[in-house]
């Protein structure tokens, strides 16, 4: 009766750390990886993302075709791709504050929620102005100051959180040999 307990209490807990969603891997995808959004933040580049809204058009849910069956495109409107953007961005949150934090991945995880924390009001605020901008075809010299503008404020201090993620991010890749390429 003590080998049967033994071995199935031996069992439960081997089978609860192979259930664990966190693991080295799944945590830097999700603190580290996931950053990769932020590739154009507070970065002229951001205009392309914001303005390149094409899509499939659909109505009631169901793409429309034109006569020769092709999925026809429609623009979106460029407050709808930092609305998504946005969403995207609250559910990446969501996800890295919900890994339980040990001494290992502490400070990577605190770095890339204050990355969130610095660029989700400025989606909700600044970029969903420059868009609705964009949308209203105001005057360029507006919408581009605007932009310059934003740049300014959050560039530096973000690309600062950027390169200390990264600091600390490639030690752990390697540490635990996740197949991860960098961008020099």
């Amino acid at each position: 009766m003590k080998k049967t307990t033994a071995a199935f209490c031996t069992f439960t807990i081997m089978l609860l750390l192979a259930c664990n969603p966190q693991s080295p891997a799944s945590n830097f995808n999700k603190i580290v990886l996931n950053t990769n959004i932020f590739h154009d933040f507070a970065n002229p580049d951001v205009r392309t993302r914001i303005i390149r809204g094409i899509g499939v058009k659909t109505v009631d849910g169901k793409v429309q075709y034109d006569d020769k069956k092709n999925a026809i495109l429609d623009t979106i409107p460029a407050e709808q791709i930092v609305d998504h953007q946005l969403a995207y961005l609250e559910q990446a949150y969501q996800d890295v504050k919900a890994i339980t934090p040990d001494e290992e991945i502490k400070e990577m995880r605190l770095t890339a929620l204050q990355m969130y924390e610095m660029a989700m009001p400025v989606y909700k605020n600044e970029y969903r102005q420059y868009a609705k901008m964009l949308d209203t075809h105001q005057p360029k010299e507006q919408s581009d100051s605007l932009l310059k503008a934003i740049n300014d404020k959050y560039s530096y201090n973000f690309g600062e959180l950027a390169l200390k993620l990264r600091a600390i991010a490639q030690p752990y890749a390697e540490k635990h040999k996740l197949n991860v390429k960098w961008n020099d």
